[in-house]
């Protein structure tokens, strides 16, 4: 709920000179309910190359719920090119799903963004 904090983050901080900020910034992904998490979305879509690794950690996790708001809101807003570089990953979700990624409907969010990019391929 810091407002203030969040505007300054979104509106002055470019997290290209600031990288530390981005696992900081993506726990704030972890329950889209909060009110600031679409702001910081929206600012972490914008940086898709420093982003990509933070991803992979948070898909290696057994937090369900996280890894489908990354795939749903972030991962799946991405240009192509990044985006692609989870195919295997999304792959094994749908072929091989965790119970968390079953319980938390990850496998519906990573067949939605695999049948992007297999469109836009």
């Amino acid at each position: 709920m810091d407002y203030e904090r969040l505007e300054i983050i979104i509106l002055k901080i470019d997290l290209q000179e600031k990288p530390d900020l981005i696992p900081h910034l993506l726990v704030w992904t972890q329950d889209v309910n909060w009110p600031v998490a679409f702001p910081i979305l929206e600012k972490l879509v914008a940086y898709p190359s420093e982003i990509i690794p933070h991803i992979n950690q948070i898909l290696n996790t057994n937090d369900g719920i996280w890894k489908d708001n990354v795939i749903r809101y972030l991962l799946k807003e991405l240009p192509l090119e990044y985006k692609s570089t989870f195919k295997d990953e999304l792959e094994r979700i749908v072929k091989k799903p965790t119970r968390d990624e079953i319980e938390d409907e990850v496998v519906e969010a990573a067949i939605e963004v695999l049948e992007e990019i297999n469109k836009e391929q």
